[in-house]
């Protein structure tokens, strides 16, 4: 079971999945997690991505740190796991172009904090709990609320499920499709 290989519990970790480097904005995500008041050895913070470039001092945090565990290399089947088995997604990203990490959580009906710019905000609004990527403070908070109070996690998990019925690749295929087609009649 690779859960237990890595010495994780079903509903019992929070999940980053991101690159290493300072756009991802890992460092405030994982100060914004040692402030929790909880024993980090019940509630490990789970990053899964590989270096990317000026990822030193985040590595170094992330070596420094109790409860963070950093993966890397895992197969689709092993990501699909955590995926499922998280308790909730951190994506605090200073920018993105996307932000699949978000539908992917949502997917699978998990609660999913993110920031309130570029296109995590257009994915998320209304269906993530939204938060200012430099505000560490407040993602503290925000990840106590999901801890702590069972209705509000209940509430961003069903409104996850919600929000991924409206991504699927078939869409995205079509609309893309429909675009080259209109494209090509120019």
């Amino acid at each position: 079971n690779f859960l237990k290989s890595k010495k994780l519990k079903k509903n019992n970790f929070l999940l980053i999945i991101s690159t290493l480097e300072p756009r991802k904005n890992i460092i405030n995500t994982i100060r914004a997690y040692n402030n929790l008041s909880l024993d980090k050895n019940e509630l490990p913070l789970v990053i899964v991505g590989t270096p990317g470039w000026k990822y030193d001092k985040i590595l170094e945090l992330i070596n420094n740190s109790k409860g963070v565990i950093h993966l890397k290399n895992i197969t689709d089947e092993d990501m699909n796991v955590l995926l499922y088995s998280q308790k909730f997604c951190i994506f605090n990203s200073f920018s993105e172009g996307f932000g699949l990490p978000i539908i992917e959580s949502m997917y699978f009906s998990k609660p999913v904090i993110t920031t309130n710019n570029s296109s995590m905000k257009e994915i998320g609004e209304n269906y993530t709990i939204l938060n200012d990527p430099n505000d560490i403070d407040g993602l503290t908070k925000k990840m106590s609320k999901l801890i702590e109070d069972d209705e509000f996690y209940n509430s961003y998990s069903i409104k996850s499920l919600k929000r991924s019925l409206d991504f699927s690749w078939d869409d995205c295929g079509k609309k893309t499709l429909d675009v080259y087609r209109a494209v090509s009649k120019n």
